[in-house]
């Protein structure tokens, strides 16, 4: 699972669930992880892209190749082993005498990003976002600066971020990534893990009772928590609604996509309720 916090076993937890499970499919399946051999197109678009030709080609191996600018400045790292790309620049110095210039607008990311999709030969229906109906997620760092009774804002570059989906099913802890768009529509930064898949076994998704159980059980995880709710003492915990579970794959630490839930809920220990995440298998772990 994505946090390695397990929930302890509780036989008498009152579980309820109140989700719908009209998006867990019956059946689920599994994939291998294998090396994605970039097309010499596709890393031909990305060296464009990162504005690097072919003589700033610095290494060439059988699993790797990197590209470096005259300076040195900036490098370029392709794996073809991991399905890893990898480049940025150096952190430019901006100021309030010295601000980013032609920056894109939120509005342009989108045909931004669909069309940095293209030059990688992914699909855009391969991808999704973080808030489950997006299919990219955009953000812009702020800068504030105050000279005398004047605030001058600054905005260095805008990010694009995706997750992979796997058979409509985004992957965590694994493929996906980004990249962030600066001065002049330059591409500064690229971070992307895209593996080649290998399709595996299907296997029945088990029914919402039985994962009632997994919680009772103590096969669950607790998800991240926001910083207002603090430490868990789930041994005080009265009871837990289940109001959305998400299906997801996990790919973080081994060389499989790993289904699992995420089950969205509220807790209650008697004196309060919080909302928290809940990470649960979806299909009996045993048998893989």
């Amino acid at each position: 699972m994505v946090d390695e916090k397990p929930i302890p076993a509780h036989a008498d937890l009152d579980v309820r669930w109140e989700a719908s499970t009209t998006n867990v499919p019956l059946t689920i399946k599994t994939y291998r992880l294998l090396p994605e051999r970039f097309s010499g197109d596709v890393i031909s678009n990305v060296v464009e892209m990162c504005s690097l030709s072919d003589k700033d080609k610095k290494e060439q191996g059988t699993n790797a190749v990197v590209f470096q600018s005259s300076t040195g400045a900036r490098k370029l790292f392709v794996s073809l082993a991991s399905g890893t790309i990898h480049y940025e620049i150096p952190e430019p110095q901006y100021g309030p005498k010295k601000l980013a210039e032609g920056v894109p607008e939120m509005n342009q990311l989108p045909k931004l990003a669909t069309n940095f999709l293209k030059q990688i030969g992914i699909p855009i229906s391969d991808v999704t976002g973080y808030f489950g109906t997006d299919t990219f997620n955009f953000s812009e760092p702020l800068t504030m600066y105050y000279v005398g009774d004047t605030t001058i804002t600054n905005i260095g570059f805008r990010s694009v971020k995706f997750r992979r989906s796997v058979d409509g099913i985004p992957v965590v802890g694994g493929d996906g990534g980004g990249f962030d768009v600066g001065e002049h529509g330059k591409i500064i930064k690229i971070d992307i893990v895209w593996h080649n898949l290998e399709p595996g076994e299907s296997y029945p998704t088990v029914p919402k009772g039985t994962i009632m159980g997994f919680l009772r059980q103590g096969k669950a995880f607790q998800g991240l928590l926001p910083m207002s709710i603090g430490e868990i003492d789930w041994k005080t915990i009265k009871s837990v609604t289940i109001t959305k579970a998400l299906p997801c794959y996990f790919a973080g630490s081994s060389n499989r996509l790993i289904p699992f839930l995420v089950l969205f809920t509220t807790i209650d220990n008697g004196h309060e309720s919080m909302d928290v995440q809940i990470e649960c298998p979806v299909i009996d772990e045993a048998k893989l």
